[in-house]
């Protein structure tokens, strides 16, 4: 073949080389992938999550039924500011929430759940220790109810989105896999089993990058076995390593527990978050009008609708059922159940004829007088840290061969509002219980007392 005149020869190892640098100059290029925060830091999140699918509900340990699986529908949207501080594992941020909400249909009922005004201002926070995550969310002005928890504590928290991402040297088309710990934090799992989730660097346009997610996790949440598939994309400021959006897909199944539900469905969440240079709603002043207390201790109130009694309990108690003149609450303690606390409002007796100790002893003598095997081991008077008069009678025996042990309670105010307080718990774990029962029963609020008795007892200890 005859070249044309001025034309330039290239070789064929040359040309191959140019080929390369032409075709491929992107995915030759590496990135640095870091989310990260300054100590301080304000940012905005703006958020909208959809549960879909089915809850299953074991009522096997106290009727003998079959499990009742209902249909759910939530969603829910939720807008806060925060701050955050702390280290990638132990993050924590104050917030003030100008939105949460969630409509939830469950079988033929519906239900519209919200933050009460004065919870507005929380303060969210994980600790890791041995790959077992610990998400506590409390309020800085007042007590959280424990449905109101539940409304916040979804996954992708921009609290646990630090840290997620710390790869060095990658390439578009690359996938890595993110350490146990941090892949929990995200999906909000207490504990990794096993994971199979594929991080890729799908592609970087100018300083915005896209990671794709996909893959299995096998983890617990409850202390009960959850499955889960997993897919969807972040957001990232490459220059600034900052996630700036989460759009996640992720299909559970969950069966029930001791203290939850289980579920079957889906969970889709999109998530937009932007810095912020200040925040108007968390200014020095205005956290200093909501604090109570230097130290945000993670408690739950129990305030069933209608009912003239109410408890702020640790979060070792769930909440089982309430209604408006009962409620039962379980115990679990490092992932065990302990005890069982059922709750029942009494007819109101005279305010100048309060129920004597010998009184309350003779109806729990009747109420275990079908059972041979039980027997009244003590009983004994005392007052509540709120000052109301406490009747104690301790009751021994055994249940399916079982030894147990009931702590009945009796408490009543000024004007004849009573309450009765069972626990009920193995006797063999009643060191491990302590006296978790006082201290429940020293937080019982009678709603028609005018003004409770302040003390200076240490409400651990003022039952005796």
């Amino acid at each position: 073949m005859k070249i044309p005149k001025g034309t330039t020869v290239i070789s064929g190892s040359l040309l191959t080389l140019i080929l390369l640098l032409v075709a491929a100059p992107a995915s030759a290029q590496q990135f640095d992938l870091s989310s990260e925060v300054d100590q301080g830091e304000f940012q905005a999140a703006r958020f909208q999550v959809e549960y879909s699918g089915h809850i299953v509900v074991d009522l096997s340990r106290d009727k003998k039924l079959d499990a009742s699986i209902l249909p759910i529908d939530v969603k829910g949207q939720f807008s806060f500011d925060q701050q955050l501080s702390g280290k990638p594992n132990s993050m924590q941020a104050v917030r003030y929430y100008t939105k949460a909400s969630a409509n939830i249909k469950a079988g033929k009922g519906h239900k519209a759940s919200h933050l009460e005004p004065e919870n507005r201002y929380i303060l969210g926070r994980i600790r890791t220790l041995e790959n077992q995550n610990q998400f506590q969310i409390a309020s800085i002005g007042s007590v959280l109810q424990r449905s109101e928890y539940e409304l916040l504590r979804n996954p992708c928290d921009p609290v646990a989105l630090i840290g997620l991402l710390d790869q060095q040297g990658v390439s578009i088309g690359d996938t890595w896999q993110v350490e146990k710990g941090a892949l929990g934090r995200f999906l909000n799992i207490d504990h990794v089993i096993s994971a199979d989730v594929d991080f890729k660097l799908k592609n970087v346009n100018g300083s915005k990058g896209l990671i794709h997610i996909a893959g299995h996790v096998k983890g617990e949440i409850d202390d009960v076995v959850t499955e889960l598939d997993v897919t969807g994309s972040l957001q990232l400021d490459v220059e600034l390593n900052r996630i700036t959006a989460v759009r996640i897909n992720i299909n559970q199944e969950t069966d029930p527990g001791q203290v939850a539900p289980g579920f079957e469905g889906q969970i889709k969440l999109d998530m937009r978050i932007k810095t912020l240079t200040r925040s108007t709603h968390l200014t020095r002043d205005k956290l200093a009008a909501v604090m109570t207390g230097t130290k945000i201790k993670q408690s739950f109130l129990l305030k069933p609708k209608g009912a003239p009694f109410s408890v702020v309990h640790s979060p070792n108690w769930r909440v089982i059922a309430s209604e408006e003149e009962a409620a039962v609450l379980r115990y679990i303690h490092n992932g065990n159940l302990l005890a069982q606390c059922n709750i029942v409002q009494l007819p109101s007796r005279p305010a100048d004829k309060p129920l004597p100790l010998k009184a309350f002893e003779a109806e729990v003598k009747k109420m275990i007088q079908s059972s041979e095997s039980l027997t009244i081991k003590s009983s004994s008077t005392a007052e509540t840290a709120n000052g109301y008069p406490a009747l104690r009678v301790v009751v021994e025996g055994f249940e399916s061969g079982v030894p147990i042990r009931w702590l009945y309670y009796h408490i009543s105010n000024q004007d004849g509002l009573a309450l009765t307080c069972v626990f009920t718990l193995e006797k063999q774990i009643a060191e491990q219980f302590g006296k978790a029962d006082q201290t429940f029963v020293n937080r019982v609020q009678l709603l028609t007392l005018a003004a409770p008795r302040q003390t200076e007892k240490n409400e651990d200890e003022t039952i005796r």
